[in-house]
């Protein structure tokens, strides 16, 4: 993790700061079409991370893209499609990401995809 100002990178991601909420937003905004269900209303999304165009966003509304889950975390770039169960479930991921042996900062964990479908057995990585 480091830290610079109103933000903190999480792996592939920088936690937004409340400065970013508006830009990350517009973001999200790019892929609404109220001609078709996404599952989840757009404007029931709150982006709490991004990275060149790639954003997370927490589903706050009513929601069919990942039934049995509240909230969770959407990966909106080129599309959109759960990446996490929740923000718990995502932190969960990366202390366990970090944690492996042989991790280094700004690197593929060694077991990435084996720890990230057992965290999250139902969301399907992309």
């Amino acid at each position: 993790m480091n830290v610079e100002g109103d933000s903190f990178d999480f792996l592939d991601n920088f936690i937004t700061g409340t400065l970013d909420v508006a830009n990350l937003r517009l973001g999200t905004n790019m892929y609404k079409d109220d001609r078709f269900d996404a599952g989840f209303d757009f404007d029931s999304l709150v982006p709490i991370a991004g990275f060149n165009g790639s954003i997370y966003a927490v589903t706050t509304g009513r929601q069919t893209v990942l039934p049995g889950h509240a909230h969770p975390v959407m990966n909106i770039f080129e599309g959109f499609y759960p990446q996490y169960h929740s923000i718990p479930s995502m932190v969960e991921t990366a202390i366990a990401w970090v944690s492996e042996p042989g991790y280094v900062y700004c690197s593929e964990a060694p077991r990435e995809g084996e720890i990230w479908r057992a965290l999250n057995p139902d969301v399907f990585l992309k």
